[in-house]
This record gives C-alpha cells, sequence and structure tokens, in this order.
C-alpha cells in the first residue's frame, strides 16, 4: 500500500506535466504530493501491523518513478524542461517526506545522489498546536504562515489547520475577514487561489 501511494500520485503528476495542463492543475498536485502524501505515509507506517521500513519503501518507489521519468522521450518540444521539472517534483516530495521522519537526512542524499539543490533546502516539521500560539501571541505571524501555503515543504496541512482553528476561536471577525481579503486580493492577481483550495483540501 506505501509503494502504490506513491508510484499512483507520481503517475498522476507524470500525466499532468506530460499533457501540460494548467499551472493550477499543476500546483493542486504537487501540494498534494508534498502536503498531503508525507503525513498519509506516516499514519500508514505507524498503523501498520508488520513493521517496515518507511525509507525503504520510499526508495523502492522513487525508483519506479525514476525509471517512468528515464522512460519519456527526450525529442518532443520542451521534453527536457518537463523531465527537470519531474525531478524538482521528486525532490520536494523527498524533502517532505525527511521532514516527517519518513527518510532519514543520510537517506536522502543517498536517494538524491547528491544533496538537496539549495533551492530546496530541507525544512522544519511545524506542529499546529504550537503554531496556534504563535499566531495569538504575535498575530502578524498569520501573514507570514499564509504565504507559506502556497510552498511544497510538506507544511500546508499544519498552517491550514492552525489559521482556521484560531479564526474559529479567537480573532474578531471583521479582523479575519480582512485577512483573507488582502490575501485572496494578492492571489487573485497571481491568478491562484491557493488557500481557499488548500483549506478545503485539508478538510477532506
Amino acid at each position: 500500500m506505501f509503494h502504490d501511494l506513491v508510484v499512483a500520485h507520481f503517475d498522476v503528476v507524470v500525466a499532468v506535466v506530460l499533457s501540460e495542463e494548467s499551472q493550477q492543475t499543476l500546483r493542486l498536485c504537487r501540494s498534494c504530493l508534498t502536503n498531503k502524501l508525507p503525513p498519509l505515509l506516516s499514519l500508514v507506517a505507524e498503523s501498520s501491523l508488520e513493521a517496515i521500513s518507511s525509507e525503504q519503501c520510499v526508495n523502492q518507489a522513487l525508483q519506479e518513478v525514476d525509471s517512468e521519468i528515464a522512460s519519456i522521450s527526450p525529442a518532443p518540444p520542451n521534453s527536457a524542461q518537463r523531465i527537470s521539472l519531474l525531478r524538482e517534483i521528486r525532490q520536494e516530495f523527498l524533502l517532505a517526506c525527511h521532514m516527517h521522519k519518513l527518510v532519514s537526512k543520510a537517506g536522502v542524499a543517498s536517494i538524491l545522489g547528491a544533496s538537496p539543490t539549495p533551492k530546496q533546502q530541507m525544512g522544519g516539521h511545524y506542529s499546529k498546536d504550537e503554531l496556534v500560539q504563535q499566531i495569538r501571541t504575535h498575530p502578524s505571524r498569520a501573514d507570514r504562515l499564509v504565504s507559506e501555503v502556497c510552498t511544497m515543504q510538506g507544511n500546508a496541512g499544519y498552517i491550514v489547520q492552525a489559521l482556521v482553528e484560531v479564526r474559529m476561536g479567537t480573532w474578531p471577525i471583521e479582523t479575519c475577514a480582512d485577512r483573507c481579503q488582502g490575501h485572496a486580493q494578492i492571489l487573485s492577481k497571481q491568478g491562484d487561489g491557493t488557500i481557499e483550495r488548500a483549506v478545503q483540501f485539508d478538510r477532506s
């Protein structure tokens, strides 16, 4: 199941990249892969009746993904860019797995065959309760967290949970409305609705 989940998610991402779907569709798929799948894999590993090595499972799944990427013909236009993008997405997922303690730091380097690129350094793991406390202590923290929802580091779910909890708990309705409207306008100018989708996605 662990292996199949990883391969199936990457099959969808590869199909989206090769068919040149919209950037919005691609962003949703990438967000699902990096922000939703690693926590799910953690649950699978923790609830398994048999002891499994999550690192070995991820490694085996990514070997199959690598074979799929390697099979892409270099002839069609933009194939090199597509292959490069898929490898970048693969690294995003692997770093998110490391953050969720599915893969060790040494395992990341081993699977990648090198250290992560400066663009995608290993990030820190967020806790929903800690984020809630941070927002209540320093409300301006919410603005920075909202901008991080769009990133592919594996923390989007915890950020959205914290923002929703604070929104439902302590912020005045007017203040929350102003914040949401302001960020919605920013994302609208970027042609993105990530926050709204992230909230819906987290509730699924």
